[in-house]
């Protein structure tokens, strides 16, 4: 993955606003979940979206 398809800071935080927002999407799991690292995960879910779209 090249550096400009890195998820930008923006797209970062908007992201991470979702998952915060929509935590119950993920179920009784959801509980589990580390919400100090929301931004980390929403990091990974976009590099793993730009990776499979290329």
């Amino acid at each position: 993955m090249t550096r400009k398809d890195e998820p930008t800071k923006e797209q970062v935080e908007a992201a991470a606003g979702f998952l915060r927002d929509n935590l119950h999407l993920f179920g009784p799991q959801a509980c589990f979940l580390e919400t100090g690292h929301i931004d980390e995960i929403a990091y990974g879910m976009l590099r793993a979206a730009g990776k499979a779209a290329h």
